[in-house]
């Protein structure tokens, strides 16, 4: 996080700001080994044997600037803020029906979420108005727009790749 004061009233568009930025990366690895025998009294090997794994890999990264001004008895705070998840997966699971024959094991390898981006972009406006000793208002607008994106996944068939996008304003008003 980076902040400067700009101070003494020597910018007319803001005293202060601050930028923040920042990437994180999650990544999991899920394994399970999973028995379920069949309930054959006589027979209490046989059943469905089931191993699985999934690996997810999500990484985030975005940063937020913020400018605040002070005018008499406002306080106005407005910027940018944006962020993205980029996730890569992958899924293989193995069936196998045992104590009935020679076991027979079935794989699929085929993922069950594709790998996608996710972001958001957002403008904000505020400003905080003092009314009296102990009373002010808030007024705040902001508008702010995502997008979800489908990516080319080994594995899946990558014909008709899905995008959406989604916009919206909306707005505030306190007393406090």
């Amino acid at each position: 996080k980076w902040a400067h004061y700009l101070g003494d009233d020597r910018s007319l568009l803001a005293d202060h700001f601050s930028l923040t930025g920042y990437r994180t990366n999650n990544r999991r690895d899920l394994s399970m080994d999973i028995f379920a025998s069949f309930g054959i009294p006589h027979m209490p090997q046989a059943g469905i044997s089931i191993q699985s794994e999934n690996y997810t890999d999500i990484t985030t990264y975005g940063f937020r600037l913020e400018f605040n001004k002070g005018l008499s008895n406002h306080s106005i705070t407005y910027g940018i803020d944006f962020y993205n998840d980029g996730t890569e997966n992958t899924d293989s699971m193995t069936q196998t029906v045992v104590g009935f024959g020679p076991p027979r094991p079935s794989t699929d390898d085929t993922p069950q979420v594709p790998n996608a981006k996710y972001s958001s972009l957002g403008f904000f406006l505020q400003d905080e108005i003092a009314l009296m000793t102990k009373l002010s208002m808030i007024l705040g607008v902001r508008f702010q727009t995502v997008t979800a994106k489908t990516q080319e996944t080994p594995g899946l068939e990558n014909e008709g790749l899905y995008e959406s996008t989604d916009s919206t304003v909306v707005g505030t008003a306190n007393l406090l």
